[in-house]
């Protein structure tokens, strides 16, 4: 029996045009969502960058045209340095000390040249506090006044109960709030141990160096705590020259001349260089300077290496004392750290002079890695047989991007950035050394580190040390320097963001190329399927010797053959490159075959009717049906058909070979080639009709010369066979 085609070759389209829709649908709006996460992405980066800086949260503020600020240092039981910088270089300034509960002690209005004015102040009573104000006066008028306030320790070598404040690492002309949270701790003095600024300087000029100074002490938050804590300033790379400077620095000279100006300091050993050394109460403090002698194998030198072992034997004996040290302490070796790490043979030399003298008095305080560390000595113990393992704190940054340059310490590791869910903060951190001395050794010193987060004063580490205090940490500190600890910067949510949005960015790039590609091969394969359902067409076939006349048509995809007469059919082949057509007319029978079931599928639309004429250009198409039909009248010619015409049947079908599921589309069940067509019939004819089921590919599909009798080969792309009718009459005309 005939099958309909026309309305299953038509759902089949509509459906793979809907697969179509649906997938290109799917694609886009893939596509756009992740476009969409892209952009918000971008616009978060953008967001916090903006609110961030450069990574600086302290609120920069540049250098003001007419500075003015007071700092304190140098401070002892009976002196102070007072040091006043202006711009007005014919300014006169003058200085008012009072004694809380007191009277004036100190009184005294200089006249200078200079930008900065240096004061003296002495006698002082030791443990009291005073207030000072200072005054800036131009042609006899006052016209600026500023006010601080500072205490006295203890004469030397008597107990004395106090504690200090320690950090590093703040950004040029830094406005942090955090400058008043260290000033609420109520500190005796401030330890700043380095990068002051970030100017970077290597050009050989005192005016770059003291215009950065002026930047840093003329803020309000910093002005406020340095006229207020006496300051005890050790710089680091980037106050001192440019990023990991040294003893190469070609700026340094001018950095030691800006330094001796305009900054309070305890005397000076020498003429280069800054290291010093001051004692509180009972407590000595050796302030080391690891830039202007750095190089080859020591960051220390000759010259202040020797002072510094004299001063770590001259105070074996105090029941402790610190070592103010502006680079990290601990680390494998690495020769290309800006650190200890750089200097192995020195930092065992000076842990070996520990052990040999019985030097275990010592606790370290440190700067440079921008996080808050502390250790019990396990860590830092680099002497060739042990026993040099001193407790170090690291305290920074002020106001700079978080860094881990330490890690594996007995108390943990804080870097200086906080997260939240669509934000970050710095954290900015600092430490305070609390020392309680009641005489003998009844000494106990306590370690906290702090950071303030959204105005918030949180404290992150504490820990409580009692002589002695070092101890053998060899083993523990060679097991420590086998992990490696993050280099550089910790990632900041800009970081994480920027990568997100490069991921997405990619993958909707790839998503948008899949799509237009799976587009572009579907709308190629509507091209050729893009057709409506199959329509009525009527006509006659002849079939066999003796002159049996047949005749077929197809109603709604429903194919009759059969006899009649006349030869006439017209076949129009929708490939919008070729169509032929042939009239006629005829009468119609179903009929079915003999020898077997026929077997049809459409592959394009047939339509009938009326006269008709061969349109278009020939093409490789049109000369493969060409030679299919050449072939099938040879078969019929040669015997292939009854010649009584007892059998009929009807071969209508497109040859392909095996095409991949995702090409092909819908395999029609029933579809046979023709080989097995002919083989089973005796009898050939008939006209097929139907609309597209599946792709079709029009390149590859050949009819290997094995398939087909008598050995001619005939290849074709994908297309209708129309069959050809041979009668005793002849073939009528197309």
């Amino acid at each position: 029996m005939g099958e309909r085609l026309g309305d299953d070759d038509g759902f089949e389209v509509n459906k793979i045009r809907k697969r179509m829709r649906r997938q290109s649908i799917l694609g886009l709006s893939i596509g756009s969502v992740l476009c969409f996460f892209v952009a918000l992405c971008c616009a978060v980066g953008l967001a916090v960058r903006w609110k961030h800086g450069n990574g600086e949260k302290g609120k920069t503020i540049p250098l003001s045209d007419d500075p003015f600020f007071a700092w304190q240092g140098g401070l002892t039981p009976s002196s102070l340095v007072i040091k006043v910088g202006k711009s007005n270089e014919m300014a006169n300034v003058t200085l008012v000390v009072r004694k809380v509960q007191g009277g004036v002690v100190f009184n005294n209005e200089q006249k200078s040249i200079s930008t900065v004015i240096t004061f003296i102040v002495v006698g002082l009573e030791p443990s009291s506090s005073y207030t000072y104000v200072v005054a800036k006066a131009e042609n006899d008028e006052e016209e600026d006044t500023l006010a601080g306030s500072f205490s006295t320790p203890s004469p030397d070598g008597v107990p004395f109960s106090f504690k200090f404040a320690f950090a590093s690492c703040a950004s040029t002309g830094s406005n942090a709030s955090v400058f008043l949270d260290i000033l609420g701790t109520d500190p005796l003095f401030f330890v700043h141990m380095g990068d002051l600024h970030y100017e970077d300087i290597i050009e050989p000029e005192e005016q770059l160096y003291e215009d950065a100074i002026f930047a840093a002490a003329s803020t309000f938050t910093q002005g406020s705590l340095y006229r207020n804590t006496p300051i005890v300033y050790m710089w680091d790379d980037h106050d001192f020259g440019s990023n990991n400077a040294d003893s190469s620095n070609p700026g340094k000279a001018s950095a030691w001349a800006a330094y001796r100006k305009s900054v309070p300091y305890y005397p000076l050993h020498t003429a280069k260089g800054v290291f010093q050394n001051f004692t509180i109460g009972r407590v000595p403090f050796i302030l080391t300077d690891l830039r202007s002698y750095a190089g080859g194998n020591s960051t220390l030198g000759d010259v202040q290496r020797a002072w510094f072992f004299s001063q770590l034997l001259a105070n074996k004996d105090a029941p402790l004392q610190v070592w103010i040290c502006t680079k990290p302490w601990v680390g494998k070796e690495d020769r290309g750290e800006d650190s200890w790490a750089r200097f192995v043979e020195e930092r065992r030399l000076i842990a070996d002079y520990m052990v040999e003298h019985n030097i275990n008095n010592v606790i370290m305080v440190s700067g440079d890695a921008h996080m808050l560390g502390l250790d019990d000595g396990g860590r830092t113990d680099y002497s060739s047989d042990g026993g040099a393992g001193f407790p170090m704190m690291v305290a920074a940054a002020i106001d700079r991007p978080p860094s881990i340059k330490i890690c594996e310490l007995s108390e943990g590791h804080f870097p200086s950035v906080s997260y939240s869910w669509m934000a970050y903060d710095y954290v900015h951190q600092f430490g305070v050394m609390s020392v309680e001395d009641n005489g003998g050794q009844d000494v106990q010193i306590k370690l906290d580190g702090y950071g303030q987060i959204g105005g918030a004063l949180i404290s992150h580490l504490s820990k409580t040390f009692s002589p002695p205090f070092m101890k053998n940490g060899k083993d523990a500190t060679l097991i420590a320097d086998q992990v490696k600890c993050p280099k550089g910067t910790v990632p900041t949510p800009f970081t994480a963001v920027a990568v997100v949005a490069f991921i997405l960015l990619a993958a909707s790039i790839v998503m948008g190329v899949v799509t237009l590609k799976r587009v572009m091969r579907y709308r190629r394969n509507l091209s050729i399927m893009k057709v409506p359902r199959a329509a009525n067409m009527s006509g006659h076939s002849d079939v066999g010797g003796g002159g049996r006349k047949g005749g077929m048509s197809s109603d709604g995809g429903k194919t009759t053959i059969g006899g009649g007469g006349g030869h006439s059919e017209n076949v129009k082949l929708v490939d919008k490159r070729e169509e032929s057509s042939r009239s006629g007319s005829g009468q119609n029978e179903e009929r079915r075959g003999e020898e077997g079931d026929q077997h049809v599928f459409s592959l394009y639309k047939v339509e009938s009717g009326g006269q008709g004429r061969d349109v278009g250009t020939p093409s490789p198409f049109t000369k493969a049906v060409s030679d299919l039909k050449d072939w099938v009248s040879e078969a019929a010619k040669s015997g292939g058909m009854n010649g009584e015409g007892r059998t009929s049947r009807s071969v209508s079908t497109a040859l392909h070979a095996p095409i991949p599921e995702e090409e092909r589309g819908v395999r029609l069940d029933d579809s046979v080639s023709l080989r097995r067509a002919i083989s089973k019939g005796t009898g050939i004819g008939g006209v097929a009709s139907g609309s597209p089921s599946h792709p079709i590919r029009r390149d590859s599909d050949s009819l290997d010369s094995s398939d087909v009798m008598g050995g001619r080969e005939s290849t074709h792309t994908a297309g209708l066979m129309q069959s050809e009718r041979e009668g005793e009459g002849g073939e009528e005309g197309r």
